[in-house]
């Protein structure tokens, strides 16, 4: 019996949530396989980083102890694809364009922030 392998986004954590809240959205989930053909199936992917924004000079500095600013940088954007059982394909793009990150979420290292992931293991 095959088994699916099934990616859920990441909980977010707001700044109100305390840090003992259990996360809203489920772990990985395995399950059984669809009658369909597809190895990977990958819908509406997205992930965000939030990046800590530094001030300049030592003034800058200090004020970055007491009050930091972040900013969101958008790595990945509704990455949508169905790829069948024993498919070679190449994946291709510019420099920045988040190849690796996608593919980091195809094989289960990072959690993507939007979409979903569904992996067959044979």
């Amino acid at each position: 019996m095959r088994s699916v392998t099934t990616l859920a986004p990441a909980p977010t954590s707001s700044p109100t949530s305390s840090p003992t809240s259990s996360p809203s959205m489920s772990p990985v989930i395995h399950a059984a396989a669809d009658d369909n053909n597809s190895a990977i199936v990958a819908q509406g992917l997205g992930k965000t980083f939030r990046t800590f924004d530094r001030r300049l000079g030592f003034l800058g500095s200090v004020q970055d102890i007491f009050s930091r600013r972040y900013r969101e940088l958008k790595a990945v954007q509704d990455v949508s694809l169905t790829i069948p059982r024993g498919q070679i394909i190449g994946y291709i793009g510019p420099n920045g364009a988040g190849k690796s990150t996608t593919i980091k979420m195809l094989t289960g290292i990072l959690r993507p922030t939007t979409g979903t992931v569904r992996v067959v293991r044979v």
